[in-house]
């Protein structure tokens, strides 16, 4: 990966996890799955 000033790779992952945060809301993430998961780690 090249070098990007710190302003670059802040945005890259920020942009990241809007996407990741807007495909669940979409519900292509199993919801259901993802709180099983985090009841069993507690």
């Amino acid at each position: 990966m090249a070098l990007h000033d710190a302003g670059s790779d802040y945005q890259a992952s920020t942009s990241s996890i809007i996407v990741w945060l807007g495909r669940m809301m979409n519900g292509t993430v199993d919801m259901e799955a993802l709180n099983a998961k985090a009841a069993a780690l507690e």
